[in-house]
Order: C-alpha cells, then structure tokens, then sequence
C-alpha cells in the first residue's frame, strides 16, 4: 500500500494562524512525495471530509489507514478532547497491528507544560518521540528557509517510510499457492489465452493521439474515464476539442512543447477539477468563442497541481477557483490576455501560486473575494486593464515577492473588510495609484515593498481615517 498520513491539529490555531497549518500540510506532502517518488496521501479534515459524511466515522478510519501521523503541537491541541482521542487512537491502532509507530511531532507554539514534562496522558505520549522544531521558522521571512525546513522535516519522514520492513508473509502464500495450481495441473491440457482486443488497456499509463492506432485513445475524456486511480495520462500533441470533467486521482501530462497539446471549447469549461489530488502540465486551456461565456479552467474541490500550463478565456476568466476545500497549486502558470480577469478566486479557497503570470487582461490579474485565501510567491500581475490584483469583500491572501506593475489603472485595490498582505512585492509605474485602499473598512498590509513611479500616489484611501490598512517599511515615491 501506498503510504498514507494523518494531519492532526486544531482548528483553532489554523484560524488563528490564517491558515498557515492547512500550507504547511500540503507543502510537506508535496516533499515527501518528491522524497520518495511516488503520490502520498496526507489526510486533513477540513479537505477530505465532504458533507454528509459520518465525520467521526471518518477520522477513525483514516487513522486505521495511517501510515504515519504527524501532530502539530500548541497549548491549544493538548486540551482538544478529539486532538487528544487522534493521537492515542493512532497509538493504540500501532500497538495492536504489532508495527512501530511513526509519529512526526511539529512543534509550532511553545507549551510550556510540553517542556516541563507535565504528567499529561498526551504530552507524555508524545514526547517519547523526537519532534522538529517549527517554531522559529514561523516567523522566517526568507522563503529559502522555510523551504529548507520543510525539506528536513519531509527526509525525517520518508528515510522513515523507505526503512520501513516490509511483510513477505503474503507473497510466500501466494507463491506456494501457485506451485500447487502448477503441479496439480501439470497433465492437464492447457487453455490457449484469446488475444487481447487492441482497445483494451491493461496498465496504469494511457496514451491519448488524434490519430487512430497512434495512442490508446483518441479523446482525452475516454482516457480520464478509463483510467484507474492513481493512473497518468499522457497526451500526444494536439487541439483536442472537448470539455474534461476531472473527479479522480490522475495525472495529464501533454507531450512537447509548452502549449503543443491545448483543450478548446466553445461553450461551457475546457478543465472541470473536483478531485482531491492530481496533477495536469503542459496543457493549454482555452475558453474560445461560442454562443455562451467560456471558461478554461475551473476548480471546485482538492489540491489538484497545474505546472506550465497556460489559461487562456478569449470571452471569460482564466480560471476560476472556489470552495472552502479547494487548495490546488499552480507553478509556472500564465494567465495572460483574458477577456476577464486572469485569475478569480472565492468563497474561501485557498490555492498556492509560484512563480506564475497573469498580465494584459480585461479586467485583474487577480481578484480574491469572499474570505479567499491564496499564498502567491514570485508571480507578476502587469499590463491588465483595471488593476494588478483586486481584494473585495472579505478577500484576503498573502503575497511575497510578486509585481504588480504597469497596470492601466491601480496596482492592487482593497474594499469591504478585505484584508491582503502584500511583502517584499514591487508595484511600480501604475496609470492609477500603487495601493487603493476602497470603501467600507478596507485593510492589508504593505511590508518592505517599492512604490515607486506610481502615476497617482502610493498610497490612496477612499475613506481617510477610516482605513485599516497598515504600511511598514516601504520606499515609496
């Protein structure tokens, strides 16, 4: 079985933390499966239980399917009955399966009863193994350390999995199983197998070519539906015609050059993701013209990861990204030249942006409402039509190190209890001012940016004295 783990921590310091623990958890599952080559599931409520399910039930279940745990230690997770149930479960679930338990402390908040070696069921339990340290790194403002550390924490975890002994007890049995079948039918005449028909696909790797014969399928959706979980897809160069709708664990891997295989429609969404893991690269997305609004990507569920894929709605949005359980990364991604904005994000979903584009839109490169959260590093929002990003209505988000710069109108806008954080960011020779701080409690922060060239000011309030905004530490001209 695949490894498989279980995220434990309470919500309250996530919330408390602006959800920093829910990152975390999928930046270490990003390196632990880097680590060890292959997909590893890290299990976290607020992602994996869906409405309708017997929550408790499900807990329970993930932790007899856990192949490790990792606990984030505060003061606040030692008094959660269920936080303290998941742990000694976890525990208990080890001892009487006769196997080690891999447990990964990540200690975040200092507790002084932890250190102390408070007689706590818990704390002791605990502390019988050696935890990391995550609590300067909390405060780590060079994003090279932080991904060090992560990096460290996840080789602590999978040099653990690949020592892992393995069971041969289930092999043997086979193996003597079929030397009976062999001699016991030695005299017997033997059945000839029928050839396989040539549509039939008997591994875990399809390949998809317009051309028939040259692949396993001609369509990229036939793929996708046959595909077994955990399965990739690779797609041979070309314009393929059809809208994907993706639910399972799959990997769509477009063959040659950056945009050598695109997916177009003409009305409707090019790429539907609702899956909880699975990765598309080398796509070209595109929402071309028709009797409706097109849209070439749209994320509904899971922490699907897009890498060099281009996102072009020649009537709508880039693409579009909603739901309280919805993180998908993007690594190398352009969004330029919709019609719309570039990038929409909302109702609290809380993707991660790298190193991406989205310039010469209609109208934002990106806009964040409705409590959205995303983490966006080392991308650039230039030349769009009305502004380089664009917080409304309770948005928020984190950006660090990204340009918002040239923009025909302001670099980045914020309204209605709208609170982004913006550091280390340049946003420079903008038509309209660098910051707008809006209408009705507009707040943020500005922490070590340049502000410069701007052709208004660099800061502008709507409503002075009434902006929570703060700035630190700028060079603003």
């Amino acid at each position: 079985m695949k490894p498989k783990g279980f995220w434990s921590y309470a919500r309250g310091d996530d919330a408390a933390l602006d959800r920093e623990l829910t990152r975390l958890r999928a930046r270490v599952a990003e390196e632990v499966s880097l680590l060890l080559g292959e997909e590893v599931e890290m299990f976290q409520d607020i992602h994996d239980i869906r409405t309708g399910d017997d929550w408790e039930a499900r807990l329970r279940a993930e932790l007899t399917d856990a192949s490790f745990m990792i606990p984030v230690l505060t003061p606040r997770y030692f008094t959660r009955p269920w936080c303290r149930e998941e742990v000694m479960t976890y525990l208990r679930l080890a001892k009487d399966r006769g196997v080690p338990a891999r447990l990964f402390p990540l200690y975040v908040v200092r507790d002084r009863r932890f250190d102390e070696g408070e007689p706590c069921e818990v704390r002791k339990a605990v502390s019988r193994y050696q935890f990391f340290d995550w609590r300067e790194l909390r405060f780590e403002e060079s994003e090279k350390k932080v991904s060090r550390g992560v990096h460290v924490f996840a080789e602590s975890i999978s040099g653990m999995l690949e020592n892992a002994p393995k069971s041969t007890g289930a092999k043997a049995r086979v193996r003597r199983k079929a030397k009976k079948s062999k001699s016991h039918q030695a005299d017997l005449p033997q059945k000839r197998e029928s050839p396989k028909a040539p549509d039939v696909v008997t591994s875990t790797r399809y390949t998809v070519d317009k051309w028939p014969g040259r692949g396993d399928f001609t369509t990229i959706s036939q793929a996708i539906e046959a595909a077994e979980e955990g399965g990739q897809i690779v797609v041979h160069p070309g314009i393929y015609e059809e809208a994907l709708q993706v639910d399972k664990v799959v990997e769509l891997i477009g063959e040659g050059a950056r945009d050598d295989v695109s997916v177009t429609v003409t009305s409707g969404v090019a790429l539907t993701v609702s899956a909880r893991l699975g990765k598309v690269r080398n796509f070209r997305l595109v929402g071309d013209v028709g009797t409706f609004h097109t849209t070439p990507c749209r994320v509904t569920y899971g922490q699907y990861q897009f890498e060099e894929c281009t996102f072009f709605g020649k009537t709508n949005h880039g693409a579009f990204i909603e739901g309280g359980q919805t993180a998908p990364v993007f690594n190398k991604c352009i969004f330029d030249d919709n019609a719309g904005t570039g990038i929409a994000i909302a109702t609290n979903a809380s993707p991660r942006f790298v190193a991406c584009q989205s310039n010469g839109n209609g109208d934002f490169g990106i806009f964040v409402c409705n409590g959205a959260n995303p983490d966006v590093r080392d991308s650039r929002f230039c030349d769009n039509n009305l502004g380089g990003g664009y917080a409304f209505d309770k948005g928020r988000g984190y950006f660090h190190g990204c340009e918002f710069s040239d923009n025909r109108s302001t670099g980045f806008r914020t309204e209605r209890w709208s609170k982004p954080r913006l550091r280390h960011c340049r946003i420079q020779n903008n038509h309209g001012s660098g910051i707008l701080a809006g209408l009705n409690g507009a707040g943020g922060s500005v922490t070590d940016c340049v502000l410069t060239g701007n052709a208004n000011v660099a800061f502008e309030f709507e409503e002075e004295g009434k902006s929570q905004f703060q700035r630190w530490n700028n060079i603003e001209k």
